[in-house]
């Protein structure tokens, strides 16, 4: 029954991820609609790990000059290119030829020229920096991933056959007279029919409140010493004639609340970069092109020097950063 059970969900996840692919295929007009960027040949237009949302219901026939296109690469087609075309060198057939933003020239072989047969789609949307959890979930981590979760299922199914099932409930309860009461909470309730204060609540609200004065008895023990203040009244231990001890209406003493941590210190953007403040627009873009291909393969360098990119280049964010760094 389990086993059963075990099949019939992991039939219907796969129906689901079948399902979705086959309407993503539909809406995108492409089986892989989302791509990677990989390297900054398209920098600063796009950045290394954003994710790009590919639309190819648009026919080659549609794009123009100045378009972004993805597109498998024309000598070898080992590789996917993301680059901006410049030129429709012909009309009959498309041919197209591309180059990236961060390149001086287009390369033959991987630019051009583009044909229909290579072409997969124009970019349509850009996500910026979300292609870092892509790169994380990576083979062999997907597939451990997944094999994780269907071993998770079959313990589950697994655990629950072997789990004895739960008695029914007696529905005949017998006589409730004949329980035997809570003695605390039955005097208690005893004392508030009476007219007196349970043990543990608040005078009547006609009786006069005294500084201090003995509560009333608890189970017939002896009786407990309260002081009341304005804001709230505590017990106190018998034998204990201190101040009274102040409580907020929240319940909790009112002690001082700890001083608030320090905020941490702004990231060295400019460092990173090695410029000065007073560095241009063009100039934190040739450093930045600059370093990003002497820390090729270095990952955390990367993820700094684009982020002090994506900081420094464009203005505004800039000008907040600069005031951060003027009030540090």
């Amino acid at each position: 029954m389990a086993r059963n059970k075990i099949v019939t969900e992991l039939a219907v996840a796969g129906a689901m991820l079948l399902v979705g692919w086959v309407a993503m295929y539909a809406a995108f007009g492409t089986p892989y609609p989302f791509y990677v960027v990989a390297s900054g040949s398209m920098v600063p237009a796009l950045e290394v790990n954003d994710i790009l949302l590919v639309q190819g219901h648009d026919p080659i026939e549609a794009v123009s000059v100045g378009d972004i296109i993805v597109f498998d690469r024309p000598d070898g087609a080992d590789k996917v290119i993301v680059h901006r075309v410049v030129e429709v060198i012909s009309d009959d057939p498309r041919t197209l030829r591309t180059r990236g933003d961060a390149n001086q020239i287009s390369i033959p072989g991987t630019d051009f020229p583009i044909t229909e047969d290579k072409y997969i789609g124009k970019v349509m949307h850009i996500v910026p920096k979300v292609g870092y959890v892509t790169k994380a979930l990576a083979p062999p981590v997907n597939y451990i991933l997944i094999a994780i979760i269907i071993g998770f299922m079959v313990f589950k199914h697994v655990r629950a056959s072997r789990r004895p099932e739960a008695p029914e409930p007696d529905s005949d309860v017998g006589d409730l007279d004949a329980v035997p009461r809570d003695g605390e909470y039955s005097a208690g309730g005893q004392d508030a029919r009476d007219g007196q204060a349970a043990p543990g609540g608040h005078a009547d609200a006609g009786a006069p409140q005294a500084a201090d004065g003995p509560g009333p008895p608890r189970d017939g023990g002896t009786p407990r010493t309260v002081r009341f203040s304005e804001d709230a009244w505590v017990p106190r231990p018998p034998g204990d004639d201190g101040p009274p001890r102040t409580v907020g209406f929240s319940g909790g003493a009112q002690d001082a609340a700890p001083p608030p941590a320090p905020p941490p210190p702004a990231p060295d953007h400019y460092g990173t970069l090695g410029l000065g403040r007073a560095a241009s627009t063009p100039e934190v873009r040739e450093r930045y092109t600059r370093l990003a291909a002497e820390h090729a393969g270095n990952d955390a360098m990367i993820e700094r020097i684009t982020r002090a990119y994506g900081v420094l280049s464009d203005p505004e964010k800039r000008r907040k950063y600069d005031e951060t760094l003027r009030r540090a």
